[in-house]
């Protein structure tokens, strides 16, 4: 999803989640869910953009998860 907040800039968002279940046992079910957010700005012929990116991963029946959260930087 993009929004344009003016004519040389734009903020975006994005997410999604995911469940994965078995119905036999052997196996581990795991929920999953990832996020983003960012916003770009025109300066002329280049832009500069500034992103955000998260993501969870859970192992159901355990009590091991997973974070990731990341930044980037782009001008060009």
């Amino acid at each position: 999803m993009s929004y344009q907040l003016s004519a040389r800039s734009n903020i975006h968002f994005a997410g999604s989640f995911g469940i994965l279940r078995f119905q036999t046992g052997g196996f581990t079910n795991t929920t999953d869910g990832t996020y983003s957010a960012g916003y770009d700005r025109s300066f002329g012929a280049n832009t500069l953009g500034i992103s955000y990116l998260g993501s969870l991963y859970y192992y159901g029946g355990t009590d091991r998860s997973i974070q990731s959260h990341g930044a980037s930087l782009a001008y060009g």
